[in-house]
């Protein structure tokens, strides 16, 4: 699962692609479901090739909260690339303009 701020075009599973905006308010949540091997092994491929709009077992869900119930009680992640142990259950929320962005003035 991955869960980013704003929708991300995904090219492949390494690239995530861009954001066309940086406003739109809704997190998004990007699921693998448990499928057969066959969907898998097919959407690695579509993955590999740049083609995961056509993957079966990709789903992409958005809102402003989302809790995620986990069987087991802590769990391994990765928070902006840097490994984490996170408590369960997940809980995700998008604050609209909650981070302030400071812009060096212009020279002369």
């Amino acid at each position: 699962m991955l869960i980013g701020n704003n929708d991300s075009r995904i090219e492949s599973m390494a690239d995530l692609g861009g954001r066309e905006r940086l406003d739109e308010g809704l997190l998004h949540a990007y699921v693998i479901e448990a499928v057969s091997r066959h969907a898998i092994v097919g959407l690695l491929f579509r993955a590999a090739t740049g083609r995961l709009e056509e993957a079966e077992g990709l789903v992409e869900l958005a809102a402003r909260r989302l809790t995620v119930d986990l069987p087991h009680q802590r769990i391994h992640a990765a928070i902006d690339g840097e490994p984490v142990v996170l408590e369960a259950p997940l809980k995700f929320e998008i604050r609209p303009r909650a981070l302030r962005v400071l812009v060096p003035s212009r020279p002369g």
